[in-house]
C-alpha cells in the first residue's frame, strides 16, 4: 500500500519545456531580485484542468488527507504539500517565500477538500471554534533543517504526513468511537505518541466536528457488515452446506469489499476496523 503508486504527471507538468517548468524558471528569476519582491509569484500551471483530472483519478475523487469524498459538495483544491508562497512554522512564524521551486513538482501536488486545505474556523467538539486547515503551515521536527532556497529537501524531516510516501496507519488510529482520530503510541514521542500523527491531526483538523460525524456514521456501517459476516459464519458452522447462509455471507463480504474500495471514503478507517475485528 505504501509507498503509494505515483501516477504519471500530466503534460503541463512533465518535462523541461512544459508550462510548469517554465513558470518555475520565471519564479526563480523573480525571487532572485534584490530587494526581494513582496508579492507572491502568480503560479497557474498547477491549477490546470488536466492536473485536477489526474489527481481526481489517482485519489478516487477523495481528499488526500481526510479521505472525504468532495464531489457532492465542492470542487477539488490542488494543494501544495510544501507551500509555494509562504511557510508557517510550528511556532506560528511566517517565512516568505515558500518552496516556490516545487510549485509545479507533481509529487508536491495533492487533491484536498476545502476544510483540510484552507484555514477556517471549525467547531472543535469542545464548545469552541478553532482555526484548522493546512494553508501555509508546514512544521518540521527540526526548524534548523528547513531549506529556504532551491535545492534538495530530503533531510527536512517534515511532521506532516505525505499521502504518497507515509503510511498513516503507523501514526494515526482511525478506529476509535465517535469518529475520533488519535495519534498512535510512541514512547519516543514528546507526549508518548507519534509526533507526526499529532501534527497531522492538529494541522489538518482531522477531529473537526463535521468530519468526525461523517466518519462515525461510516464506522457504524462497517461494523454492521462485520457483525453480519460473523453471524453468517456462525450459521455456516452450525449448519454446513446450507445455501442461504453461504449466500448471506457472500453478500456481506461483497458489501464490505465495496466499503473498503479505493474510491470509497475513509478506507484507512475501514481497514483498521477490519484488522481489529480479526484480532478479537
Amino acid at each position: 500500500m505504501w509507498p503509494r503508486p505515483i501516477p504519471p504527471a500530466p503534460a503541463v507538468l512533465e518535462g523541461g519545456g512544459c508550462g510548469g517548468a517554465q513558470e518555475v524558471a520565471r519564479a526563480c528569476e523573480y525571487y532572485a531580485q534584490r530587494p526581494p519582491p513582496r508579492k507572491a509569484y502568480p503560479f497557474r500551471a498547477y491549477n490546470d484542468t488536466t492536473v485536477k483530472d489526474a489527481l481526481n483519478a489517482a485519489f478516487g475523487h477523495k481528499c488526500a488527507y481526510c479521505e472525504s469524498s468532495y464531489d457532492p459538495t465542492g470542487p477539488v483544491d490542488v494543494e501544495h504539500y510544501r507551500p509555494k508562497a509562504a511557510v508557517v512554522t510550528h511556532t506560528g512564524r511566517t517565512l516568505k517565500p515558500g518552496y516556490y521551486w516545487l510549485a509545479a513538482t507533481w509529487t508536491n501536488l495533492l487533491p484536498a477538500c476545502i476544510d483540510c486545505n484552507r484555514a477556517r474556523r471549525q467547531p472543535s467538539g469542545k464548545g469552541s471554534l478553532q482555526v484548522t486547515g493546512k494553508a501555509n503551515r508546514f512544521p518540521l521536527a527540526d526548524e534548523r533543517r528547513r531549506i529556504r532556497r532551491p535545492g534538495s529537501v530530503a533531510h527536512e524531516q517534515p511532521l506532516l504526513l505525505h499521502p504518497y510516501f507515509d503510511d498513516p496507519s503507523e501514526h494515526l488510529e482511525y478506529w476509535h468511537p465517535h469518529g475520533v482520530v488519535r495519534p498512535t503510541a510512541d514512547p519516543a514521542g514528546p507526549r508518548g505518541e507519534s509526533s507526526r500523527g499529532r501534527a497531522t491531526s492538529d494541522v489538518l483538523g482531522l477531529n473537526r466536528d463535521g468530519l468526525t460525524r461523517a466518519r462515525d456514521a461510516y464506522r457504524k456501517t462497517v461494523e454492521i457488515e462485520l457483525q453480519h459476516i460473523a453471524d453468517a459464519e456462525e450459521d455456516i458452522a452450525a449448519h454446513p452446506g446450507v445455501a442461504k447462509y453461504e449466500q448471506r455471507l457472500a453478500r456481506s463480504v461483497g458489501r464490505l469489499s465495496e466499503l473498503m474500495a479505493e474510491d470509497a471514503p475513509y478506507t484507512l478507517m475501514t481497514r483498521q476496523l477490519i484488522t481489529r475485528h480479526r484480532a478479537l
